[in-house]
């Protein structure tokens, strides 16, 4: 017996063969022009074309709506033979949409001032400059492994051979994708003509990767091992998804990058620098078995240890990742900076009081205050970064690692400050006139020109991960990224890192090891920090949070409510008004806003949590911190776009 299915094809055989194919429409698949973008771009191209009034279907070119100026009847019947379905038309709006794309690149890279990081290996040891020459190898294939874990490899294929833009796009920003506060939500910025919409390879790149399908994967009942962060999501034989690891899904890109790192671990003769080529060679391991473990233990180790290098290769951040929880492949490659040994020093003895700060903040019942081994800051003098470390626009300043196993769960990890990133003239001068553009004459006193300031708060956010509830927190049996996701997590996360570096400033003016006019320079830095998150946009692209951004208004809109920070509109005043500064207002609203952080993480509070970045976003609150002309006024100047190299 024939199936219901077979009898119903058969019986619409007929009309489906008698039907025409739907004609192609305006805008073919491709991001709408404006009525004014048509007819500017129009002109550009010497298309005889010209929308005149957009009322039939708004938004789309319609055949009545369209004159073509100078052209006359042979005009018409050559671009409209079949109206704006025909072949002809379609050609030309491509035609204009392509004019319009390579603008928005333009505008892509034109937000970035490209910043030079060179380093000088003339001095250095045969056995020193065989080693950089190494690791541009290394970074060079990290960067095509990170582009692969991106959905982005191969892409560049489709790039015009006369844009040489759109190149330079794709190789600064890992992809064809847009990063610019400006532009990232343009629908035109792409380096691909065809707008190929961004797909990572950590999970299965039909469908959607959006919020809906992660809280799937959270619901999953093999959800652990679908959210591990060095493992990527695939359909399973069976239904559902299982998860494949990095070693196996990516086993051509990290056998190679194994093999480099074995290289670079062997070419180490000498005595001081015993723990590096131990750490090269279990990372290299690890690119071949996944024990990211064993990787860790050798590179915790190398903490305190006399070699010349900081060197850290793999998958670790997570902020990349459509849904916050998969680890990108990255290499920081850097000379140690014996400058700060004194003041890692003097912060190393009071790591146990810092710790006991941040638990007083709440019962012993909701958090008692552990044993804290991690290491404080090293300074460090970037010389290579590459993947998820080569930023498209600015660079990360600080950072503790690693975020998963024992290493991190027994707070035995590193912390580093990238000591020689926007120390140069350019970027020293771009921040002073930020910061003249949105404070007062009297909050301008409290800067530090030389940026010293800053890096003490970033010192101490990254010693913040390590104390407090951290990411191997346990309630019940279920870490913090499982019970808030990933999103909220890291806004949570970050808040305390950076809420709770302003906190434990008094306990180190206390502690001798900062003045009172340091501490205020410090605290204006924190202002100059958030004013640039907030000029970032509040969400990206595809909608979700950006994670400092948020954390920005958490912090900064709990000094405008308490009046630490006002906003002064001065007589003749050009800007329209600027923010004034009371920094001996700023530690008792502090304390409150880190009180109500530590106890969410501690407790697992997911709907606190929520109602705390909410509360921080609300229309009526991102007014109060006039993110609107702090947004304006920050868009004058490019940001900074990092380029590496060796001299």
């Amino acid at each position: 017996m024939r199936s219901y299915r077979a009898l119903l094809a058969l019986a619409l055989a007929p009309a489906l063969a008698a039907a025409a194919p739907t004609p192609a429409s305006p805008p073919y698949d491709l991001p709408a022009l404006s009525r004014a973008d048509f007819n500017r771009l129009a002109v550009e191209a010497g298309l005889p074309l010209f929308w005149v009034v957009d009322s039939e279907n708004p938004g789309i070119p319609d055949a009545s709506e369209l004159a073509f100026p100078n052209g006359g009847p042979k005009a018409t019947a050559s671009y409209l033979p079949k109206g704006v379905h025909g072949k002809p038309f379609e050609a030309a709006y491509r035609r204009l949409v392509e004019l319009r794309r390579r603008e928005a690149v333009r505008a892509e890279l034109a937000a970035a001032r490209p910043t030079l990081l060179e380093t000088d290996t003339s001095a250095y040891t045969a056995e020193e400059r065989a080693l950089v020459a190494r690791f541009q190898t290394i970074a060079r294939l990290i960067d095509q492994l990170f582009e692969l874990q991106h959905g982005s490899a191969g892409l560049e294929k489709k790039i015009p051979k006369d844009d040489a833009a759109s190149r330079a796009l794709f190789w600064r920003n890992h992809g064809p994708w847009c990063e610019a506060p400006a532009t990232e939500n343009d629908p035109f910025c792409n380096a691909t003509p065809d707008f190929t919409k961004r797909k990572s390879l950590s999970y299965p790149v039909e469908g959607e990767q959006d919020k809906a399908f992660c809280e799937a994967l959270a619901a999953a009942p093999n959800a652990k091992d679908l959210l591990a962060p060095f493992t990527v999501v695939r359909p399973a034989k069976t239904g559902g998804y299982e998860a494949v690891p990095y070693a196996r899904a990516y086993a051509k890109p990290m056998k190679a990058i194994a093999k480099e790192l074995k290289a670079a671990a062997a070419g180490l003769q000498s005595t001081t620098e015993v723990r590096l080529a131990a750490y090269l060679t279990a990372a290299a391991k690890a690119f071949e078995t996944d024990d990211w473990s064993a990787a860790d233990e050798a590179w915790s180790l190398m903490a305190g240890s006399k070699s010349a290098w900081y060197v850290r290769v793999g998958p670790d951040e997570t902020y990349w990742d459509p849904c916050g929880v998969k680890a990108g492949f990255h290499l920081s490659f850097a000379r140690q900076d014996p400058a700060a040994a004194e003041l890692k020093a003097k912060l190393e003895a009071i790591r146990g009081d810092m710790e006991k700060a941040v638990a007083a903040l709440v019962a012993p019942e909701v958090y008692a205050a552990r044993e804290v081994g991690f290491q404080l800051p090293d300074f460090i003098q970037v010389v290579l970064n590459a993947g998820d470390s080569r930023s498209a626009i600015g660079a990360t300043i600080g950072q503790s690692l690693p975020n998963f196993g024992k290493v991190a769960e027994e707070s035995r990890g590193r912390t580093v400050v990238m000591s020689n990133l926007y120390t140069d003239a350019d970027s020293l001068a771009a921040a002073a006139e930020k910061d003249a553009l949105l404070l007062d004459s009297a909050a301008l006193a409290l800067r530090d020109a030389s940026g010293a300031a800053g890096r003490m708060g970033t010192v101490l956010h990254e010693a913040m991960h390590n104390l407090g509830p951290t990411g191997s927190w346990l309630v019940g049996d279920q870490k913090s990224e499982a019970i808030f996701g990933g999103d909220l997590d890291a806004i949570l996360e970050e808040s305390k890192a950076e809420i709770g570096a302003v906190f434990l400033m008094p306990l180190l003016v206390e502690k001798g090891i900062l003045t009172t006019e340091q501490h205020h320079q410090a605290l204006a830095a924190v202002l100059s920090w958030g004013f640039g998150q907030l000029a970032n946009g509040l969400s990206s692209s595809d909608g979700r949070p950006k994670t400092y951004s948020h954390v920005a208004a958490i912090l900064l809109s709990k000094l405008v409510s308490g009046g630490a920070l006002t906003w002064i509109v001065a007589e003749g005043d050009a800007e329209g008004g600027r923010f004034a500064f009371d920094p001996t207002k700023v530690q008792d609203l502090v304390k409150v806003t880190m009180t109500e952080i530590v106890r969410i993480k501690a407790a697992g509070d997911k709907e606190a949590g929520l109602a705390l970045d909410a509360a921080a976003t609300t229309p009526e609150v991102v007014a109060s911190l006039h993110v609107e002309e702090i947004t304006q006024r920050f868009r004058r100047f490019p940001k900074a776009t990092f380029i590496y190299a060796v001299k």
